[in-house]
């Protein structure tokens, strides 16, 4: 077929390609356009009547296999190979070149197709370099990787995998991720619930369960799991578990530890309470029955004390131990009881002093929201005022006030004695803790009432009667909540924030702590959130009608499953802009 490419109007269209076009014959170059000679860095140049080895540069001839194909274009027919090609190495270019035979003006000639792919096959070498990083770091890792299907079928895992788990290269394949979970008699499938979460999109870190091996050893692990991003429409999840089998056995032994301690505790302070309770007996009957000389009225009196002293650092013990574990729940208590209570314990255990109080706590005044521990904060700073009175008379002012923008009762109690040191004035609240951290050599007294203040969402702090000189005496401050009747709300709902909860959900209780550590941040009190256990039929909750769990009902906002920070102070800043919340 004969070609009209000589034609004026066909070489204004080879001109507008982007790729080159280069016509061949006898050898030498009968037509080039505008890209075939930019290409080669010769756009100024006319190469008409060039050979091809003179055009394509020096860089080609250096190539055997390519300059045999320069010589036989089109010489069987058509043709599609690639090349390198440039008349320096700075000039370098990757070329597919299309050839075919043509008749130019009549006579046989050869036309070539010039398709630059430098770019593309710097890219496929860039992605090869980038797969084989990505393998090397994936096998080389000390933790182990799998690449879970979204039903957990194992497609990939690495070195540290199959340490894991003492299985032979290959072995993992095609099994599902389940038969190597050690799943408890009772409870719920730890891995369904990771692979439901993370299938919503959500990242699910250190969930701890135990990896059953080849040779049947249980190891525990640490599991971290997350969708892999991925262009096409099956999606994977990344699985990764790390080894922490010494960190649970040493934490098992810390609590097989802790719960033998408890356990001598319960029994020291169960029998030596009663055998204090037998001693004072004792002693109030031989010191109205028997006739003593002073000296051993005096002995009687300091054993008595003794005695007291050491059912006082039974008793408070004994609230550490409540308080951590199942503190009472909180309801209207009168400041004025609280305060008689303490006065009464205080002038029994000083029968040679004499306490002057001065105070505007009248019964049924002050209300606070708490429980029969509250007689313990006053009982024990009174308690102290006693003690570190060197007169025989302590004198001691106690005055209350409300504060209803914040709704809470502010205590200030007074004395003169020695006072506290700067120094000191936070340590004597802490007798827990790092040993570094202790204020040792003293009872437990102020620490049990800072731990009561705080369960009763309270705060206390000790500042100096006259300031800048403590000498002058104390100022022990704190502040309780004061006692609200649940009002009902203009939703018809019980209280602002439902979690409801289950012994049979993984993510309860971590989602539990995140919520309840914002609503500290935000200052949102804890009587505003109820939990529902949804195993206690009696609450009338059927678990098949939530999402899932957890669910958490802040206002009108729903959330579930393992939930975010943002997510929860998101929620909770909606809820106390609504004019009906009743902060």
């Amino acid at each position: 077929m004969e070609s009209r490419v000589g034609d004026d109007k066909y070489r204004s269209t080879l001109e507008m390609a982007n790729d080159g076009i280069v016509v061949v014959r006898e050898g030498r170059i009968v037509l080039a356009n505008r890209a075939f000679r930019e290409m080669l860095g010769l756009d100024k140049m006319d190469v008409t009547g060039a050979t091809l080895e003179d055009v394509l540069g020096p860089l080609t001839k250096h190539l055997r296999g390519d300059h045999e194909r320069l010589t036989d274009w089109g010489a069987a027919g058509s043709s599609t190979f690639t090349l390198e090609i440039g008349r320096t190495s700075s000039q370098r270019r990757v070329v597919e070149v299309t050839t075919g035979p043509l008749v130019y003006d009549g006579t046989p000639a050869v036309v070539a197709v010039v398709h630059d792919i430098t770019e593309r096959v710097r890219l496929e070498a860039a992605m090869k370099e980038s797969e084989l990083k990505y393998k090397t770091l994936f096998n080389s890792s000390p933790i182990a990787y799998f690449t879970l299907t979204p039903s957990g079928t194992i497609k990939q895992a690495n070195e540290a995998a199959y340490e894991l788990l003492k299985y032979e290269e290959g072995e993992l394949l095609r099994r599902n991720i389940r038969t190597f979970i050690v799943r408890p008699k009772e409870g719920p499938d730890v891995i369904q619930q990771v692979l439901d979460e993370v299938m919503q999109g959500k990242m699910v870190t250190d969930i701890e369960v135990e990896v059953r091996r080849s040779d049947g050893e249980k190891r525990w692990v640490s599991v971290t799991a997350r969708v892999l991003p991925t262009a096409g429409q099956t999606r994977e999840i990344a699985f990764m578990a790390s080894d922490i089998h010494r960190r649970k056995v040493a934490e098992r032994r810390e609590r097989e530890e802790r719960a033998r301690a408890d356990l001598y505790l319960e029994v020291m302070t169960h029998d030596l309470n009663n055998v204090n309770q037998s001693l004072m007996l004792s002693l109030e009957l031989l010191e109205q029955t028997v006739e003593l000389p002073e000296r051993a009225q005096e002995m009687l009196r300091q054993t008595t004390w003794s005695i007291r002293r050491s059912a006082r650092m039974i008793a408070n013990m004994r609230a550490l131990m409540t308080l951590r574990d199942s503190p009472p729940p909180k309801e209207p208590f009168d400041l004025a009881h609280a305060l008689q209570i303490a006065l009464d314990a205080v002038e029994n255990d000083y029968p040679w002093k004499s306490l002057r109080l001065n105070t505007n706590i009248a019964e049924g005044r002050f209300i606070a929201r708490a429980h029969k521990y509250l007689v313990n904060v006053f009982l024990e700073i009174l308690h102290n005022s006693m003690l570190f009175t060197d007169e025989d008379e302590a004198c001691v002012d106690i005055t209350a006030s409300l504060d209803e923008s914040t709704d809470r009762i502010r205590v200030e109690i007074v004395d003169r004695g020695p006072g506290v040191p700067d120094g000191l004035k936070e340590a004597i609240f802490r007798r827990t803790g790092e040993p570094s951290h202790q204020d040792v050599g003293r009872g437990l007294g102020l620490t049990v009432v800072d731990n009561i203040v705080r369960d009763l969402e309270g705060r206390i702090w000790v500042e100096d009667r006259v300031p800048g000189d403590h000498t002058q005496g104390a100022r022990f401050v704190f502040e309780v909540p004061v006692w609200r009747p649940q009002r009902e709300l203009p939703c018809g709902c019980d209280n602002c924030i439902k979690f409801y909860t289950s012994e049979r959900c993984l993510f309860c209780r971590p989602t539990k702590d995140i919520v309840l550590a914002v609503m500290e941040e935000m200052g949102v009190p804890r009587r505003l959130i109820t939990f529902v256990d949804v195993d206690d039929p009696s609450t009338g909750v059927d678990p098949d009608e939530l999402p899932m769990l957890p669910t958490v009902k802040i206002c009108d906002t729903e959330l579930t499953g393992l939930v975010s920070d943002d997510q929860v102070r998101t929620a909770l800043t909606a809820l106390v802009l609504k004019p009906c919340c009743p902060l």
